[in-house]
C-alpha cells in the first residue's frame, strides 16, 4: 500500500464517546479499531504506515548553518550542503562497523540536506 492509501484506511471515521472536558474520546478507525484518544489514533497510523514499509522521520536541524553552508554532524559522517557545491558526505575515519542507530541519524541528516537543497526546511 501507498503511505496515502495506508491513510486513508485508517482515518478517523467517528468518535464514539467524547468527554472533551476530560481531554478522553473513543475513536473508531477506519479499519474498525477502537483507540483511546487521538494519541492512540495517531500511534495506531503510525504503526500501520511502519507495517506498510513506510517510515515517518523527524528531520534533524542541521548542526551548523552560517548561510552559506549547512551542516548535520553524525559519528559516521558529516552532511554538508554547501552554497555552490550541492550535498557532500565528509565520512568519518571511524574504524567500526556503524550501529542501526548511526545508520539512521545518517539517513536522517541525508534527508534534511536533501529537503534543504530542494528549498525546503532545514
Amino acid at each position: 500500500m501507498t503511505p496515502v492509501e495506508v491513510l486513508a484506511a485508517h482515518r478517523e471515521e467517528s468518535r464514539l464517546f467524547s468527554m472533551a472536558d476530560e481531554g478522553f474520546s473513543i475513536i473508531l478507525c477506519a479499519c474498525g479499531a477502537e483507540l483511546e484518544g487521538g494519541a492512540a489514533h495517531a500511534a495506531h497510523v503510525l504503526d500501520a504506515l511502519a507495517k506498510a514499509g513506510h517510515v515517518v522521520v523527524d528531520l534533524p536541524e542541521p548542526d551548523i548553518d552560517n548561510g552559506r553552508q549547512k551542516v548535520w554532524t553524525s559519528s559516521i559522517a558529516d552532511v554538508i550542503l554547501g552554497e555552490y557545491m550541492g550535498v557532500l558526505i565528509d565520512w568519518s575515519d571511524a574504524d567500526d562497523s556503524p550501529t542501526p542507530d548511526e545508520l539512521r541519524a545518517l539517513a536522517a541528516a541525508l534527508l534534511a540536506a536533501a529537503v534543504a537543497a530542494e528549498g525546503g526546511r532545514a
